[in-house]
């Protein structure tokens, strides 16, 4: 377990072939994605699969920059949410979309322990009509402006672009100081 998040370190499964059919999808759709066969798993995906009960279904990590310049435009988010879609209604597979990461937060910064409440519920808010367009026009200097940990609704934009036309279902939003950041959880059913 690390000392400041208490997760049981565990092999997941991944499901390959759903993982090779997008990498392959991605690669001829012009997404420079990359691969490992090994890979280290941190919070942002350990933790939410811990809340699930850590299930053993197998998973396919996928990772997309949300912290360092150039990061993958709102757009492009979409547009890879949109490939997994497609990826997914293509085979025999059935497949859930968990897009994870904070909201509204400043990480190593002298803003640090600040949200942005109203940048939060408009994201929400965006989720909930099922504005795929709206996420995907914001800037990034809409995003910096509430954190640099806030570029990490990219996670939230793949899972809309994942679920076209359809609304989403705001289960909770916290400020939740002890953790620097705005934290919500949005049902997208299908």
């Amino acid at each position: 377990m690390e000392w400041w998040m208490p997760l049981q370190r565990r092999r997941i499964p991944i499901h390959q072939p759903f993982a090779r059919a997008l990498l392959r999808a991605a690669v001829a759709e012009g997404f420079d994605l990359a691969f490992s066969e090994k890979l280290r798993l941190d919070h942002s995906v350990m933790l939410p699969l811990q809340l699930m009960g850590a299930p053993d279904v197998p998973i396919v990590p996928l990772l997309q920059n949300c912290f360092i310049d150039p990061m993958p435009t709102p757009r492009r988010c979409l547009a890879l949410g949109r490939l997994i879609r497609q990826v997914a209604e293509a085979g025999p597979w059935r497949v859930a979309v968990l897009g994870t990461g904070g909201m509204s937060h400043w990480v190593g910064v002298p803003r640090m322990c600040e949200v942005n409440e109203a940048f939060d519920r408009r994201v929400l808010d965006l989720i909930s009509r099922g504005d795929a367009e709206g996420l995907a026009g914001l800037t990034d200097p809409e995003i910096e402006a509430a954190g640099n940990g806030a570029h990490e609704i990219r996670n939230w934009i793949t899972a809309v672009g994942a679920t076209p036309g359809h609304k989403g279902r705001t289960l909770a939003y916290e400020v939740v100081p002890p953790w620097v950041v705005g934290a919500g959880v949005v049902a997208l059913e299908v």
